[in-house]
């Protein structure tokens, strides 16, 4: 726990992690059950109760599950959920030339969980200021659906986009200070198709419910005013979107890639909550998505954090021993995405785990925890079999939908001259461990590449080349996207990757 303490007066019986967020704090969402504990707090002073035990000054408990006792109580919070490293690197095409133009130009990703905007000098595409930020809506539901539920009258959308904004801004002020730019004329943005619904003000419900229908899909625009407070900036764009669930955050890696004259045939898997992909083949392209789940970003995880200091984002065998190094090199915390998919890999291959995912009969390491068997990583690290199956879930998406798209267009994937891995957390994983455990099938490691922030880099791309903006319109109508859930393999496929090799 850090210094950092809240006082809540006047909420007598509410759960307290709902009123540590309703008072406007961002912490990781609780899972509910507690068993996950991304939300503990420690009791400052004053009383909780969880079930029939009450807590007092000192205890460290989970606050999703915890009814405030009495008239007021103080907690801890937890350690900033901010993210330390919030991946805002990516590659961009050679012998881009000169742009012809003078100024600063501005890029910017807006994620789920992040938020990147870059500044660079148009006339060289030098950058010159970066600043990244956990999105606020994160306070309000840490997934995309959540936030498209919780925008479902018109003040909740309202609530979600002033909250960007006002950060956005924030971040451009800043931009604004480090560059001595007193006037932007152009911010293009990025992001998945919901995120820039409600960054646009435009009404997400469409794409909540069948027959998942956007707003929008192509290029927005809007007048800086319209947007923001105190930031000059002369007019807002967004790269248009591809499909309600392969957003623009895909089409800026196409435009990374040259679209639409790309000759090399390709795979690029974005991996997220929702895992967006797109084959092109020949002089076809084609979209999907896979419903990953937040496993993956670490939701409902015993010992799950996000990419900061201290978090475990790497494990490798020695001997029969496990091992495993953190971020910054310090005592570990937790667990971050990458570090996941090596223990599984790692775990499997010394026998820790069985292909079924639940851990071999006297195996070293494993303890009785509060719900079930848990291994036990480092003083306060584990890993529970309920954790495990969250994640084969979510690399089971991941698989069958790539296994599905391949072949319902006849393309092994070993036909392929790339594969493209997209985003912060693609980057980070170990592309040996992704294999040994079936998240992504097997093939010639030279053919595989990151791209890194994608989405960012695109916008970045455009934002320096108008061109590559105006070949990006009308993508949506050169993509035949693909229903997983009506495809007749992908549930035997998914059923399969359920499993270890």
């Amino acid at each position: 726990m850090d210094e950092n303490s809240l006082k809540i007066s006047d909420s007598d019986g509410a759960n307290l992690y709902e009123a540590i967020v309703k008072a406007g704090c961002v912490m990781p969402k609780g899972c509910g059950t507690s068993r996950c504990g991304a939300c503990r707090v420690k009791i400052v002073s004053g009383k909780a109760r969880i079930g029939v035990y009450e807590f007092s000054v000192g205890a460290v408990i989970k606050s999703c599950r915890a009814e405030i006792v009495g008239d007021e109580i103080v907690v801890g919070l937890p350690e900033s959920s901010e993210i330390s490293n919030i991946e805002v690197a990516f590659s961009v095409p050679r012998n881009m030339g000169k742009s012809g133009r003078t100024g600063i130009g501005l890029a910017m990703d807006i994620g789920s969980t992040t938020v990147a905007l870059t500044a660079f000098k148009l006339e060289n595409a030098e950058i010159v200021s970066t600043q990244t930020f956990t999105n606020p809506q994160i306070k309000f539901g840490e997934d995309v659906i959540s936030r498209i539920a919780y925008a479902a009258d018109k003040d909740g959308l309202m609530r979600l986009r002033r909250a960007l904004l006002d950060d956005v801004e924030i971040a451009l002020i800043k931009a604004s200070l480090e560059t001595a730019a007193e006037f932007f004329e152009e911010l293009i943005v990025s992001g998945n198709t919901a995120m820039l619904h409600i960054f646009f003000g435009e009404d997400p419900s469409g794409l909540g419910k069948a027959p998942w229908t956007p707003a929008f899909l192509e290029s927005k625009s809007a007048g800086g005013a319209e947007l923001f407070r105190d930031a000059k900036v002369g007019v807002v764009k967004s790269l248009p979107c591809i499909s309600a669930f392969v957003g623009a955050d895909l089409s800026a890696a196409c435009a990374l890639l040259g679209y639409p004259d790309i000759e090399e045939d390709f795979l690029l898997v974005d991996i997220g909550t929702n895992a967006e992909m797109i084959l092109k083949r020949g002089k076809n392209f084609y979209c999907t998505s896979a419903a990953a789940g937040p496993a993956l970003e670490g939701w409902g995880l015993t010992s799950a954090v996000r990419a900061q200091s201290g978090a475990i984002c790497a494990f490798e065998t020695a001997g029969d021993s496990l091992t495993f190094k953190t971020i910054g090199g310090g005592d570990a915390k937790g667990i971050c995405g990458s570090g996941y998919i090596d223990f599984l890999a790692c775990a499997r291959r010394l026998g820790i785990i069985n292909s079924a995912g639940r851990f071999a009969k006297g195996a070293q390491g494993v303890e009785d925890g509060e719900g079930g068997k848990i291994f036990r990583v480092a003083p306060k690290v584990a890993v529970s079999e309920a954790d495990i199956a969250s994640l084969m879930k979510s690399k089971a998406a991941v698989c069958a939908g790539i296994k599905t798209l391949l072949a319902k267009f006849s393309c092994p994937i070993e036909m392929l001259d790339k594969i493209y891995i997209a985003g912060g957390f693609g980057k980070n994983i170990n592309i040996q461990s992704a294999f040994d455990i079936g998240f992504i099938p097997e093939c010639d490691k030279l053919n595989v590449e990151y791209l890194g922030n994608s989405s960012l880099g695109g916008a970045y791309l455009c934002a320096l080349k108008p061109e590559a903006l105006a070949d990006l319109r009308g993508i949506s109508s050169g993509f035949e996207s693909v229903a997983l859930n009506l495809e007749k393999g992908f549930e035997d496929e998914f059923i399969d990757a359920l499993f270890l090799p």
